[in-house]
């Protein structure tokens, strides 16, 4: 059986780290993964987030 942070590549830290007003999530099983951090359900989602600044 393959493992579940084997079927995703890791998001690389730089691009976590440069995003200082976002979070992104990392795969399940790399660093920095963090289960509370929302998903988009579909693309329509994460579109409509695109313009959302703090």
């Amino acid at each position: 059986m393959v493992g579940k942070h084997n079927l995703y590549w890791p998001i690389p830290n730089a691009a976590i780290t440069k995003n200082i007003k976002g979070k992104l999530r990392q795969n399940v099983g790399y660093e920095g993964y963090d289960p509370t951090v929302p998903v988009f359900e579909t693309w329509e989602e994460a579109v409509a987030d695109e313009d959302k600044v703090d």
